[in-house]
């Protein structure tokens, strides 16, 4: 028999955090980077999203790897 909750169980959070280190270079040009991290040993998802101002998600962003770019936003 199953649990009539099931689809409600609890999702464990990852406990994570994301750092963005903005950064401008002696010709003034402005770059970034993004760290993150989990707390926690449960695993972790982390993805993307290209927003609008009023916070409407309108693409995804593709994480690269290290030193990989993003893809432009849409």
């Amino acid at each position: 028999m199953t649990d009539e909750y099931e689809d409600f169980r609890e999702v464990a959070h990852c406990g994570g955090k994301v750092t963005f280190h903005v950064k401008t270079d002696k010709n003034g040009v402005r770059g970034f980077s993004v760290e993150y991290s989990g707390s926690s040993p449960n695993p972790m998802s982390l993805f993307g999203l290209y927003a609008l101002q009023q916070g409407i998600p309108c693409g995804d962003i593709e994480l690269g790897g290290i030193g990989q770019s993003w893809n432009a936003p849409p």
